[in-house]
């Protein structure tokens, strides 16, 4: 970790090597990465070699060869692995025996199973998981105001996420796996995470699939708390249809109305729907946006690896996501 009043010349850097170099790594990651003091990006690499090399040569990263051999790959601390879970086995494997840790891009499995059977081997903080939304400002404030009950005990939560227009594209692919594994994921583990559920029973499912590949998931479920405690929970994530775009969560004395869209502020409700408050920019915690918040995310995760212990960026603390969707998909109830 960095020590104010130190030398920049002077900080230990984390030396990183990235494995694939798609949208979220050249948008999102190495942005964060490059302009970390307290990182250095010692290799990339992608099977799409063209494209990397382009993607290479704009962030000035070494760019090692397609048929590279694992073990010819140069050491690091850390692997940013941005590809799909059907494309990781084989470096999880070699690795598994070294110090290196992973910070593993959503999904990190296809399958409950499959999630357990990973995180066995490694020990937790060698294993971040790349759902931000745990360190997003807003998420953050709401887990505050459940934890102390500052609108008396929630009573109920509802989730929409995505529009026609939210990206779907071409992303009808099997290694995407769908609405809910690509997108409504962040959703869905926001809420598990702020409500701190420790398990969900799912009560009904209505999923529109074109051949297998789900675009639209209406869910109703509940989410059991601490104390015995059960929360009702309906969410709704698509592709092809009009949502929400946020987060309502109904306690004893307000409503707090979550908007995913940052131009749109938190709004505190009466229980008989007139505005109490209305939080803009200044009144918000930070992180707001998302640069801020995957690069603070990536900072819990390098404390993480510093202190070796587990926290909010750790994939064995995201199983019930996993366990919820692959439930939701398969239609048991």
């Amino acid at each position: 970790m960095m020590n104010f009043g130190q030398n920049v010349d002077q900080i230990e850097k984390t030396k990183v090597g990235v494995i694939g170099l798609g949208d979220i790594s050249t948008k999102v990651h190495l942005p964060i990465l490059s302009a970390r003091k307290d990182t250095e990006i010692v290799w990339s690499f992608d099977i799409n070699e063209e494209n990397a090399k382009y993607i290479a040569k704009i962030y000035s990263l070494r760019l090692l060869s397609a048929n590279t051999a694992l073990s010819d790959f140069p050491e690091v601390d850390v692997i940013l692995m941005a590809i799909p879970p059907t494309q990781r086995q084989t470096y999880l494997e070699f690795f598994v025996k070294s110090d290196i840790a992973f910070y593993i891009e959503k999904p990190f499995a296809f399958s409950a199973s499959q999630h357990e059977s990973i995180c066995k081997n490694f020990a937790p903080f060698r294993l971040g998981n790349g759902l931000q939304y745990r360190s997003w400002g807003r998420a953050l404030l709401v887990k505050k105001i459940i934890e102390e009950q500052v609108f008396g005990n929630l009573f109920r939560v509802e989730l929409g996420q995505g529009t026609p227009f939210s990206g779907f594209g071409g992303r009808k692919r099997k290694d995407v796996g769908g609405v809910l594994w690509d997108l409504g994921i962040h959703g869905l583990d926001m809420i598990f995470n702020v409500t701190k559920a420790h398990s969900v029973e799912i009560l009904k499912s209505n999923i529109f699939e074109d051949n297998g590949f789900a675009l639209d998931v209406y869910s109703s479920m509940n989410l059991n708390l601490e104390n015995e405690k059960i929360v009702p929970f309906d969410c709704h994530v698509s592709w092809v249809k009009e949502t929400m775009e946020g987060c309502i969560f109904n306690f004893e004395n307000a409503d707090l109305i979550l908007p995913f869209d940052l131009l749109s502020p938190v709004e505190i409700l009466s229980k008989n729907k007139k505005k109490i408050m209305s939080m803009n920019e200044e009144t918000q915690q930070y992180p707001l946006t998302p640069l801020q918040t995957f690069s603070s995310h990536w900072d819990h995760f390098l404390e993480g690896i510093s202190n070796q212990t587990s926290n909010r960026t750790s994939a064995e603390n995201s199983l019930l996501t996993t366990q919820t969707i692959e439930k939701i998909l398969e239609g048991k109830v």
